[in-house]
């Protein structure tokens, strides 16, 4: 069942009694309800409604018409259920997902959603864990109202936002796997006012740490370049953009990250953040017949 705009609210009471395992869903549907930085394109389907105990929210199909731009790594699949075998017969309903395609599926509860979803892409194709962008993560949770930092910025470095003009530098920076796919993606985010830190080398303007705020309501594209790390900049970008979340209204923040990422997690943690118990994973599904050609 594909849900309309009005039926959203609903999905919402449902969602926000299961975090975070349904915190991206959530963030999605919130933001359309809300008609603040709202992604186009995307759909909701449900196994019931309003009893609903799955749900995929996918960004549209390359064969849909007026597709919205795709997320920096492409077609999204964001699942959640709290009945994984209603989740299967979900995903194998016509037209919820197009199995045709390549995607990613992001923030899989494990293990019980990773088992049906793996199951469902050996039935059209294959899943792939080990591709850039793909593997475990685990949810850093912030409380806004208990975040502190306290930091001087060195001379010649100032704090801005990005902007389009920025997005081939982060393309480059971040090894996107379809550069335009990426392109697209930034300069629709920047143009569309979703909240983003960087601190700029002031003899050159160059971006050298930055992070933004993802569609899913994520704090995500978190980056420092490699000649400025360890220096403290990465909490400094964190920091500053948890405060502008914060000064909007927001009360809590979110971001999922790789635990093997250590760096990254040990600032977030020394800013105020904690961590959720729950595993998720994100993982590629590659169709079988783009799959029979990688063998060929």
């Amino acid at each position: 069942m594909k849900l309309d705009v009005e039926q959203l609210p609903t999905l919402l009471t449902v969602l926000e009694q299961d975090f975070p395992a349904s915190l991206n869903v959530y963030h999605l549907a919130r933001s359309i309800v809300q008609q603040k930085l709202a992604w186009p394109g995307l759909e909701f389907y449900v196994d019931a409604f309003p009893d609903v105990n799955a749900c995929v929210c996918r960004t549209a199909s390359g064969t849909d018409q007026n597709v919205g731009p795709k997320f920096a790594f492409g077609s999204a699949v964001f699942p959640y259920s709290k009945d994984p075998q209603k989740l299967l017969l979900l995903m194998q309903e016509e037209g919820v997902i197009n199995w045709t395609e390549r995607f990613r599926f992001c923030h899989v509860r494990k293990p019980s959603d990773l088992i049906v979803v793996e199951e469902a892409c050996l039935l059209h194709g294959k899943p792939e864990k080990q591709n850039e962008g793909c593997g475990p993560c685990v949810i850093v949770h912030f409380d806004l109202r208990n975040i502190a930092l306290s930091y001087t910025l060195p001379d010649g470095f100032y704090l801005g936002p990005l902007k389009t003009e920025h997005a081939n530098q982060i393309v480059k920076d971040k090894h996107y796997e379809f550069p335009d796919v990426a392109l697209d993606y930034f300069h629709y985010l920047f143009q569309s006012g979703f909240p983003s830190v960087a601190i700029f080398e002031a003899t050159t303007n160059r971006p050298i740490a930055y992070i933004a705020l993802r569609p899913e309501g994520k704090l995500g594209i978190g980056f420092v370049a490699p000649e400025f790390r360890a220096r403290g900049f990465y909490k400094i970008v964190c920091f500053e953009l948890l405060k502008q979340l914060r000064d909007a209204g927001e009360t809590e923040a979110n971001s999922n990250m790789n635990p093997a990422n250590s760096s990254s997690l040990h600032a977030m943690l020394r800013i105020g953040a904690t961590m959720h118990d729950e595993q998720f994973q994100w993982l590629d599904f590659i169709p079988a017949t783009a799959a029979d050609k990688t063998l060929e």
